[in-house]
């Protein structure tokens, strides 16, 4: 009972050793996730140079018509070409691989725009998480080194203060970095998704799927 009223009375016993615990598997967590930021916008920028490339020879009016007239004639390998003019990034091939197997009907057509909705929203999701993780691990990883700094400084040992106020302020910026990484490269995505599946469905309409 006294030793329970001694951490009553003396909280910080408690949680010092707590937060002491969870400094180092979030500093890992957020040395991981500066490392993901990183390939991801490495990823980002091979998806904007391929679709760049890809769309440069790209006319949505002129692929509505040409898919109409190749599903009137019943040319399914004129109809596989048009399609694969929508193959390139990550999201279409859902709907264009979907197509040339065959089904041309609305309601596949439909079932597949949705399941490419649904893959583009999983991967904005990859990265737009860590625009909120970032900030929060950067506000853990900064506060726990300022309680050892500050007593530091009441004990004047001025080294192991201004180690602590490095880590904590290293952690602050790498944070922020994150966050922001992973809200760049969350809105960037999600233009390029939006636009390539409107133009996906405006070609599908025109040719009458």
């Amino acid at each position: 009972m006294q030793q329970f009223m001694y951490y009553v009375t003396h909280l910080e016993a408690i949680m010092m050793p707590i937060g002491t615990a969870i400094f180092v598997p979030a500093l890992i967590v957020l040395m991981l996730s500066l490392l993901w930021i990183a390939f991801q916008s490495g990823v980002v920028v091979y998806e904007i140079i391929r679709r760049h490339l890809a769309r440069r020879k790209l006319d949505v009016n002129t692929s509505a018509s040409e898919l109409q007239s190749m599903m009137r004639a019943g040319n399914r390998t004129g109809t596989t070409g048009v399609l694969d003019q929508f193959r390139y990034g990550p999201v279409l091939p859902v709907v264009t691989d979907g197509l040339t197997a065959g089904d041309y009907s609305r309601i596949h057509a439909a079932k597949l725009l949705n399941d490419a909705e649904q893959k583009a929203s999983r991967r904005l999701e990859s990265t737009r998480v860590f625009s909120r993780i970032g900030p929060l691990l950067a506000l853990v990883t900064t506060l726990i080194p300022v309680s050892p700094a500050l007593v530091a400084l009441s004990s004047g040992n001025v080294e192991a203060l201004s180690a602590n106020l490095i880590v904590a302020f290293s952690s602050t910026v790498i944070g922020l970095l994150v966050g922001a990484g992973g809200y760049t490269i969350s809105v960037i995505r999600e233009r390029m998704y939006e636009q390539d599946l409107s133009d996906l469905e405006y070609v599908l309409e025109r040719a009458g799927v």
